[in-house]
């Protein structure tokens, strides 16, 4: 397991570093990680920004699975931030992804529902075209949306759809993303979402679910050059 990013040097905000963490059962090759140069409220406590491991799928030097996840800005009313934290997210994704499949995973804390990707100014547009940027001529695949074609909305918003006085929400808020470039030697088997139940009790009352919204669980074959689908090897997921 790696974390990160680490608190900037000499920097008074924020207080609290590795905000990030990414566990592997493939070996790891190199890491690196970066802090945002931008956040605003409470956001600003923790060092949120972007961390990246290159695991060693086989010996051969194209075996690489380059593996980015990070966390944005909350708040509809923070776009300018968030924005300058996607271009940083891809222009650190520009200097470290290899010739092999990138896998760019996390919150986000913009929306993504079919409403948003109709809206060629959205930031979910925004988000998909620097990042395919980065990586061009490759681009990068929705794996939820990949998995769930022919009905993507359905149970697909990371946000509970209900509201706190009962009525439910009318579009769904889907904040995270599984995004997978070089889509050629990847196939999505399974992608689903998980609230996490717990059963740990806090001042005598359980607290339900580990977070607010549901972790993006995925199961992706993963292609070797050469390698035929039907002998793949599987990776699982979860931003």
């Amino acid at each position: 397991a790696v974390a990160g990013p680490a608190l900037p040097d000499g920097s008074l905000l924020p207080l609290l570093d590795d905000e990030l963490t990414l566990a592997s059962r493939l070996p790891v090759e190199s890491i690196d990680m970066r802090a945002f140069h931008e956040a605003a409220g409470a956001d600003a406590l923790a060092a949120k920004g972007v961390l990246h491991a290159r695991l060693a799928l086989g010996s051969a030097a194209a075996d690489r699975l380059d593996v980015f996840t990070t966390h944005l800005q909350a708040g509809d009313d923070r776009f300018e931030i968030r924005t300058q934290q996607i271009r940083e997210l891809a222009d650190f994704v520009r200097g470290r992804a290899g010739g092999g499949p990138v896998l760019v995973m996390g919150d986000f804390n913009l929306w993504g529902g079919d409403v948003d990707r109709a809206d060629p100014g959205s930031e979910y547009n925004l988000l998909l075209g620097a990042l395919d940027g980065a990586v061009a001529p490759r681009r990068f695949v929705d794996l939820w949306l990949a998995a769930h074609p022919q009905d993507p909305e359905t149970a697909s918003g990371t946000k509970p759809r209900v509201l706190p006085d009962g009525s439910v929400r009318p579009r769904e808020k889907r904040i995270d993303f599984l995004l997978l470039a070089g889509a050629d030697r990847a196939l999505p088997l399974a992608v689903r979402r998980d609230f996490l139940p717990s059963e740990i009790v806090v001042d005598g009352a359980p607290i339900g679910n580990l977070s607010s919204h549901a972790a993006l669980l995925a199961e992706i074959a993963l292609r070797r050059p050469g390698e035929d689908a039907s002998t793949a090897t599987a990776a699982s997921s979860q931003p």
